[in-house]
């Protein structure tokens, strides 16, 4: 039992493959292999498009998502908001492609003004 209560109270970091990293807490087993994971800050993004060049959503501080258990590792990293980690994300990525950073500029133009969906 105490065993469970750590899992659930611990500061945990789940990356997903292309939809970002984020920090948060554990907050249910799905099945042994899947955990239910409360977002409470974004280290990373999502990437901005997929293969077929539609838009890639991410999550948001406050969203369950559904994560491999092999996903989520202790941690002690801090994250920020959504719109915070896209900045953030911008200027990293300028350095290394304009073309990812357009992506990036476009996605938080979109957030900002609030066309960005949000479903």
């Amino acid at each position: 039992m105490s065993r469970n209560l750590e899992l659930f109270s611990q500061k945990f970091k789940a990356s997903t493959p292309f939809n970002g990293v984020y920090v948060g807490r554990v907050i249910g087993e799905e099945t042994k292999s899947r955990k239910r994971f409360l977002i409470d800050g974004v280290v990373s993004p999502a990437l901005p498009l997929q293969m077929n060049g539609t838009r890639r959503r991410g999550y948001r501080v406050g969203e369950v998502i559904e994560v491999p258990g092999h996903a989520v590792k202790p941690t002690e990293a801090m994250g920020t908001d959504y719109e915070s980690s896209v900045r953030n994300q911008l200027v990293e990525c300028a350095n290394k492609s304009k073309a990812l950073a357009d992506a990036y500029l476009k996605v938080l133009n979109e957030l900002q003004s609030g066309e960005f969906f949000s479903a």
